[in-house]
């Protein structure tokens, strides 16, 4: 209902300012770009960036500006109390500065393929075998460690 009010006053607004300015449609479903991400183990922060964790799952950039990698640890990717649920990209587990870094597809792709993976090998993600995982990320051609590229 915000967004319709907001639009609406938009729309009369610029209709003052040029008659041929006309509203064609409506969005008919919420626009949000944040609904809800888990609680993981550990919260990706933007203070994060160029910092190695053993348990990374894979590398993201931050795509508004040149420069920052993050490693993604596996910890941001599930959370204790639901052992086989894995999540990816905006979902993940991370501080508000940081969700934007993650809401984007490279990302999602990113973290998609360990959740993935890391679910069909481990159905208890709290007992995974983070060698054996990364092992298998790594062959599967994943850069997982900045210092490594």
């Amino acid at each position: 209902q915000l967004s319709h009010r907001a639009l609406w006053k938009d729309y009369l607004k610029n209709k003052e300012k040029a008659a041929d300015f006309d509203l064609v449609t409506m969005a008919t479903i919420p626009q949000v770009r944040m609904t809800r991400r888990i609680v993981g183990e550990y919260a990706l922060d933007e203070s994060d960036a160029h910092k190695p964790f053993e348990d990374s799952m894979g590398m993201i950039s931050d795509w508004r500006k040149r420069g920052p990698v993050f490693e993604v640890p596996l910890r941001c990717l599930y959370n204790r109390k639901v052992k086989n649920l894995a999540v990816a990209g905006r979902c993940m587990s991370a501080t508000d500065k940081a969700w934007d870094i993650t809401r984007v597809i490279p990302c999602c792709a990113v973290t998609g393929e360990a959740a993935g993976t890391a679910v069909a090998l481990f159905p208890d993600l709290t007992k995974a075998d983070i060698n054996s995982l990364q092992e298998t990320l790594r062959k599967n051609g994943v850069p997982l460690h900045e210092n490594q590229l």
